[in-house]
């Protein structure tokens, strides 16, 4: 006689109830890590503020633009390969947005006003890369990162003009942390926070990746952002002229 008992359907449907309830207090876990690390953004934001306006007071110059970083830090090095990043600025009021972007954080981390140490250079690609906590913070969630640049006239924020931002968005190979790293959820989440919520206006300015889609329904520009996209295509800035 077979002594193996199948599963009833009482069974079945028990064990189909406790796999769903696994999936989605999964879920509920992942939006709750993702939201703690947009709250550490916020942070990151505030922080990054207060650094590059005490280096401006105390050096009467803008991170990544003073061009005496090497006297006061002799061991921030010129790059001569495969291109030409020097530890100096041009002191022209601006922050160029590969090179001088990536000076600003080795320059802020030398005058000790953040945590972390960078160094001003590109070591993994061609020159022009950011690369998350070797030189550009690490945003907490994907593979993105914090890039120091200024949007002087600039067509793709908005018009915008000033003379030190921060973009938040994803890296790629050669390139800054230009492509999208949020949802439009979370962008907007960072804007109320922040700013007035409204993706072409105030502090908080978000497009999708770096440039600004005119086709509707639009993701995270032209005024609004549509939460009912779930992909992660918006880039945000932080404007520091504010």
């Amino acid at each position: 006689m077979n002594s193996k008992k199948a599963f009833s359907l009482i069974e079945v449907a028990v064990i189909l109830i406790i796999i769903g309830l696994i999936v989605a207090a999964l879920a509920i876990g992942e939006q709750l890590i993702r939201q703690a690390k947009l709250k550490t953004i916020v942070t990151d934001l505030k922080n990054f503020k207060v650094a590059i306006d005490l280096f401006d007071q105390s050096y009467d110059s803008l991170p990544g633009d003073i061009t005496n970083a090497s006297s006061f830090w002799p061991v921030c090095t010129n790059q001569s390969s495969p291109v030409v990043n020097n530890c100096n600025g041009n002191g022209d009021l601006t922050i160029q947005e590969l090179y001088e972007g990536m000076r600003m954080w080795e320059h802020i981390s030398l005058a000790k006003l953040i945590d972390n140490n960078y160094v001003g250079k590109d070591t993994i690609g061609t020159g022009n890369q950011f690369n998350p906590d070797e030189n550009a913070p690490a945003l907490p969630m994907g593979q993105g990162c914090y890039g120091g640049a200024s949007a002087v006239n600039s067509a793709i924020w908005y018009g915008l003009s000033s003379n030190i931002i921060i973009t938040l968005g994803a890296t790629s190979t050669n390139a800054s942390c230009q492509n999208g790293a949020f949802t439009p959820k979370e962008a907007f989440y960072l804007d109320t926070k922040i700013d007035d919520g409204m993706a072409e206006t105030g502090r908080i300015l978000s497009t999708e990746g770096d440039a600004i889609k005119t086709s509707n329904p639009n993701d995270c520009s032209n005024g609004d952002y549509n939460l009912s996209i779930n992909s992660t295509s918006c880039r945000t800035i932080y404007d520091f002229s504010l």
